[in-house]
């Protein structure tokens, strides 16, 4: 419970348990080793335990490679992680710690998931082949994401959501959710990847229960060997599941088509800062903003994308601000439904449909943004939207930068369209 241990260049593997598990107060160093085919997560921190990971392989385990829990704290540092059947690394509770310049590849669950109120910094780790999300923040997560590469993910690359309010700074996410002829496969696979999630909670839920019922003086016998029974069987159901993922062939492209295919989800309640990401090719939305969530997303850059670069839904009211938006196939900026934004101060280039097209009854604010060469119109509003368009800029050959359609409503007021790229006011 208190002491401290090293282990150093070794191979840990069993099936039926964990390869290092860490509790109480104890503390670990795990250096150079390998850890594979590990029944259950093959390292676990639990209590107020810590430990340091430092340049580690683990592929091929069954389960969660690196669990932190309760009020450990965790340091996975230069390590591989790749091929596991859940997530590679999951953070619950109140865990902390640093997870940085590792490779997370082609996990059959998320490559990092941090649930509750875990809130470590991940730093400078590349995510390739994942069809979960690259990373999942939910619950009441604080964590901070900067420097991270995101590439050649099947599923999301980073979703948000719960009430969570992390920051999402410096990001690189390039060619994620590609689409192919293997999209059918690819939703089994995501599917089968939900009941290894849910499978998972269960069983970790039911080993809570057994551990309390154990550390109880005055739990009879008969409920210690229900409670064991009963983790038993939920550990066996969440080895199937993951069985049931492995058995289907993997494709080569993206789930399933649908509204939520994007390199960064936005949703529920969440709030976290986006900012001064590069956002390059991926299929579908760059950024997707929905729900009631609020994040503040600014200075970002967001190009090739074959859908809305940026897509705001549903009833948020979040801060666009300073963003560079160019040579996108479609829409630069889409908001929609009952979304009342604020957008301002951005840059838009060269979009194959409108740079800013408001719909549904969507308002907002429309204020300061510069329209450079668009192949459509500058800014188009349309339905029962009714924003306040002001003080913008457009520039371009089109005779048309600013429309307002289908008896759409709103304030415009203070806008100047030019002739050409930067020429006199028309």
């Amino acid at each position: 419970d208190e002491g401290s241990a090293c282990i150093a260049d070794c191979t840990l593997t069993s099936r039926r348990s964990s390869g290092v598990a860490v509790v109480g107060a104890a503390r670990v160093t795990l250096v150079g080793s390998t850890l594979t085919g590990n029944g259950k997560p093959a390292v676990v921190l639990k209590d107020t335990s810590s430990g340091v990971v430092r340049t580690c392989s683990f592929t091929g385990n069954r389960h969660i490679a690196v669990l932190g829990r309760q009020e450990s704290r965790l340091e996975v540092l230069e390590s591989t992680l790749s091929r596991n059947r859940m997530a590679a690394v999951v953070l619950r509770d109140k865990a902390l710690g640093v997870i940085k310049g590792n490779i997370l590849e082609s996990n059959e669950g998320c490559g990092i998931e941090l649930c509750d109120e875990a809130s470590p910094l991940i730093e400078a780790n590349t995510f390739r082949g994942h069809t979960m999300p690259a990373i999942m923040v939910r619950g009441r997560s604080a964590a901070k994401l900067t420097d991270n590469l995101l590439e050649a993910n099947l599923g999301i690359g980073i979703i948000v959501s719960g009430s969570s309010r992390p920051e999402v700074t410096g990001n690189r996410l390039r060619q994620n959710r590609k689409r192919s002829s293997t999209a059918q496969v690819e939703q089994r696979r995501i599917d089968a990847q939900v009941k290894v999630l849910q499978a998972s909670k269960k069983a970790e839920a039911a080993t809570a229960t057994l551990d309390a019922v154990a550390a109880s003086l005055s739990a009879p016998p008969a409920a210690a060997a229900r409670a064991r029974e009963l983790a038993s069987a939920a550990w066996v159901e969440a080895a199937a599941a993951a069985d049931e993922v492995a058995a289907i062939a993997p494709g080569v492209g993206a789930a399933s088509k649908g509204s939520k295919r994007a390199a960064i989800i936005v949703q529920d309640e969440s709030a976290p800062l986006v900012k001064s990401n590069t956002l390059e090719g991926n299929d579908g939305y760059g950024i997707l903003v929905c729900n009631a969530a609020r994040p503040t997303v600014e200075d970002n850059e967001l190009h090739n994308h074959s859908r809305p670069a940026i897509a705001l839904r549903d009833k948020t009211e979040c801060m666009l601000r300073g963003n560079r938006l160019h040579d996108n196939e479609g829409f630069g900026i889409i908001v929609c439904d009952e979304a009342n934004p604020t957008v301002e101060q951005n840059e838009l280039c060269r979009h194959g449909k409108a740079a800013i097209l408001v719909k549904d009854t969507a308002s907002g604010v429309l204020r300061s943004n510069r329209l450079v060469e668009n192949y459509s119109v500058g800014i188009c509003v349309s339905g029962d939207a009714h924003p306040i368009v002001e003080d913008n800029t457009c520039s371009g050959d089109r005779q048309l930068h600013i429309v307002f359609q289908d008896g759409a409503a709103g304030v415009l007021r203070r806008n100047r369209a030019l002739a050409g790229a930067g020429g006199e006011p028309l």
